[in-house]
Parts: structure tokens; sequence; C-alpha cells
């Protein structure tokens, strides 16, 4: 994903970046790549007295903030379904 994003921003043309294929893409990399800083961050952003929790260093907003994350992450499927969408038409 961070590949895709650096080829569309970095390397690729202003054209690259107006047409709707390569936007609906570069949504779909920016999801995915929060949806892994989410899964990498799981039990650490959790409270301290959360009981069963293993390596549990954060606090009550820092849970809050990596559950806002792993909600955007449900938005991948809508993005994948765009982009066949679009390119089956």
């Amino acid at each position: 994903s961070c590949l895709i994003l650096g080829r569309l921003f970095c390397y690729g043309r202003r054209e690259l970046r107006t047409k709707t294929g390569h936007r609906i893409l570069c949504g779909m990399s920016g999801v995915d790549i929060l949806n892994s800083v989410h899964f990498f961050l799981s039990s650490w952003a959790a409270p301290r007295d959360a009981p069963h929790q293993v390596w549990a260093a954060g606090t009550h907003t820092t849970c809050r903030m990596q559950s806002f994350m792993g909600t955007l992450g449900l938005a991948m499927p809508l993005y994948n379904v765009s982009l066949s969408t679009y390119y089956y038409l």
C-alpha cells in the first residue's frame, strides 16, 4: 500500500492522480495502512487497568482512537467493491 501511494504521489504524473480508478486505489491503500497500524497497536492501546489484556499500556483515549481506526477498516470491502464495479463497467 505504501508503494502504491508513493508511486501515485511521488513518481506519478498529474494525469494518474485524476483518474477515477487510481483515486479509488489511493483510498483503498490509505485505509489499508490505517488498518495495519490498528492491528499493530492492538493490545498496546488498551487501558492499563483492562483485565486479561496482555501488554496493555494505553489510556481510554487511545482505546477509543484504536476502535475508530478499526471501524475505518470496514471501508476496505467498500473500496474493493467500488474498484471492481469501476473496472467491470
